[in-house]
């Protein structure tokens, strides 16, 4: 696998990881309202490591792809622009319900923010498995076709979902879930599983290789630890943002190198090896440099003791 490939999909699967479990806080906010001030408290520092991951993510496909990301943005820039409407509704519901003082107002930009949240992981979704299987875009013309709907991108979503429901009833303590942490956890597997059955058989072959096998081997091992474990433990959320991290890798590493359904490999737009050689070293420092300062960041506001209180 290529080096600058793996980079990019590491920040790719980091920003996805802390996404997915703001859409599990989104969820769960519409359905468990005593768990409200919880969920806030978790959220509000978390918008901004998941923005702060999405750009360097955005810049160092930049960086990585420079001839491929026009074509993208080519082909998805209408439900780009959707999301990005949904985006900005995000935001300025999120930031509304922290100031008001006033409950029911709060009450009502917390589910508008609950909903936008959701559509935008919705749209997203389509958009990440239509580059995936390559199903309703034409890579000729880059544009757009009706087959854009279809069933793949709905059992990726579902299977994303499940995800995120147990990332943030594992993270948050949400009790009322953790006693179906054995069906979040596992559910995400046969409906990846039946997706690629059927539109990316060719997958099936990739997980045979030692790296995905091992992978796998993991995956299953984290799986059983938390469903087997105590929940309620600190290590059980590390265990589970661990699961959902390896997952996005593990499909990472099944697609590489081909996309757009086996039509686009990704190798042949990579950077050129002089410039890639500074992608590279800018993408190892700046990584090294936004992990650490995030970190501090979060174990300022998640472990210092006004949080616990």
């Amino acid at each position: 696998m290529n080096l600058l490939y793996f980079l990019n999909y590491i920040i790719f699967a980091a920003f996805l990881t802390m996404f997915i479990l703001e859409v599990g806080i989104a969820i769960l906010f519409t359905l468990f309202k005593e768990y409200n001030e919880k969920l806030r408290t978790i959220l509000m520092p978390l918008w901004g490591i998941t923005g702060t991951f999405a750009i360097f993510y955005i810049v160092n496909f930049e960086a990585t792809y420079p001839p491929l990301l026009p074509l993208i943005g080519t082909a998805y820039a209408l439900p780009l622009l959707i999301a990005l409407l949904f985006f900005i509704s995000r935001n300025a519901m999120l930031a509304y319900s922290e100031y008001t003082g006033d409950q029911r107002n709060k009450s009502l930009y917390t589910k508008i923010y609950s909903v936008s949240a959701l559509l935008i992981a919705l749209i997203v979704t389509f958009v990440l498995a239509s580059g995936t299987s390559g199903i309703g875009v034409n890579t000729v013309d880059w544009s757009l076709t009706l087959s854009f709907i279809n069933l793949f991108p709905i059992l990726v979503f579902f299977s994303i979902v499940s995800m995120a429901i147990l990332l943030s009833s594992v993270v948050i303590g949400i009790k009322e879930l953790l006693r179906f942490r054995a069906v979040f956890s596992l559910l995400p597997y046969p409906l990846m599983g039946i997706a690629i059955l059927i539109y990316l058989p060719y997958l099936l072959s990739s997980i045979l290789s030692m790296g995905n096998m091992l992978l796998l081997v993991l995956l299953l091992l984290l799986s059983t630890a938390l469903i087997l474990g105590d929940p309620t433990r600190s290590r059980a959320k590390g265990i589970a943002m661990a699961l959902v991290f390896l997952s996005i890798l593990f499909f990472g590493s099944l697609e590489y190198p081909y996309f757009f359904g086996g039509k686009i490999n990704v190798d042949n737009y990579l950077v050129n090896s002089t410039t890639g050689f500074y992608a590279l070293l800018i993408t190892l420092i700046g990584g090294i440099c936004l992990f650490a300062a995030l970190s501090f960041f979060a174990y300022v506001t998640y472990c210092q003791k006004p949080f616990k209180q």
